[in-house]
């Protein structure tokens, strides 16, 4: 197979994603798959592990919502119900979370069916509940969403941080990933596999309709670069913006943590820390080796930032230091 291939979509990508998924889960004989559900609110769950292939008409790919990282699931579920053969669909930053966990926890990525859909980014739960109310449900919003996924999303100054910062929207690294950034997407959307087991174990090749162009790839990767440029302007800019409450260090982003008092909202929402939590030391402060090791794994998905009852701009902080760790840590590697 290819290393992308079309899918034909004859202007109904939703439902063509929809009916690939299914596909997916035929072909890989899977006892259950966790994916997002339409209408989630506040007092829903973002996803839904479903245990039948017809549940899936409740499920929407890109819905512009995130109430929780999904792959903070996927280590219960897999303890709960050994031998599960488990299919996730995943968002970009949730994909980097469950690899982030996959390395701590042991299991093994191989024995799960992952699916990366690109990410047309998401709203503020409030912003997301007017809009789906205002077009007449949540499936609409994302019908309309994805009419803009050539342009690269509808309104981006009107995301949560999280996904304004985010310069990595594309699905990669999953065993399918799905494309529909920068592309006609009543036209076509993008598949591809991560290796060749994925592509022939699922049979993907009958899935989709031929290998995607190179005018279909040189537009989504135009579009992806512009993006990206974009976001860390964007990044920049913010991280300026807020210079008096931007931590120098880790040093003293710890310190910043103790004006929290006992205050773990960040921390309690953080797809990382159910299986690696921060640890106080004797004088009640974090350890600093335990900070970097969380921000060191951060997928910038802003489940913090979202859950801070204090509203403090943890997207761009915690950004900003993972890249410096990041760098350090790429130093440290050069200077071996």
């Amino acid at each position: 197979m290819s290393d992308q291939m079309i899918v034909h979509t004859r202007g109904d990508p939703l439902g063509t994603v929809c009916r690939l998924i299914l596909s997916i889960w035929q072909n890989a004989s899977l006892d259950a798959m966790l994916v997002p559900i339409n209408g989630a609110t506040n007092f829903q769950p973002g996803s839904l592990l479903i245990h039948n292939p017809d549940q899936l008409k409740k499920m929407n790919p890109f819905k512009p919502l995130m109430l929780s990282n999904t792959a903070r699931y996927v280590p219960g579920i897999l303890q709960d119900h050994p031998g599960i053969r488990l299919g996730i669909l995943l968002r970009p930053c949730e994909m980097r979370a469950l690899i982030a966990l996959a390395k701590r926890d042991g299991f093994d990525l191989n024995k799960l069916v992952t699916v990366c859909i690109d990410c047309l980014g998401t709203y503020p739960s409030t912003e997301f509940l007017w809009r789906a109310k205002r077009k007449g449900s949540a499936e609409a919003l994302t019908r309309e969403t994805l009419q803009f996924a050539r342009q690269g999303g509808i309104m981006g100054y009107r995301y949560r941080s999280a996904c304004q910062l985010c310069a990595e929207p594309d699905a990669r690294e999953a065993d399918v990933n799905i494309g529909v950034l920068g592309l006609p997407v009543r036209q076509y959307v993008l598949v591809s596999s991560q290796g060749k087991t994925p592509s022939k174990s699922l049979d993907l090749e009958h899935m989709t309709d031929g290998p995607a162009g190179a005018e279909a790839l040189n537009k989504r990767s135009q579009l992806l670069a512009r993006m990206t440029e974009r976001r860390n302007r964007t990044h920049d800019r913010v991280v300026q913006g807020i210079a008096d409450v931007l931590p120098a260090n880790i040093e003293a982003l710890v310190a910043q943590f103790a004006d929290c008092g006992a205050c773990q909202a960040c921390l309690e929402a953080c797809p990382i820390c159910v299986l690696d939590f921060p640890q106080r030391g004797a004088d009640n402060r974090y350890q600093i080796e335990d900070i970097k090791g969380w921000l060191a794994s951060c997928a910038g998905c802003g489940m913090c930032e979202q859950a801070c009852p204090q509203h403090q701009p943890l997207s761009a902080i915690f950004t900003h230091i993972h890249k410096e760790l990041v760098a350090e840590l790429d130093q440290s590697l050069i200077n071996i």
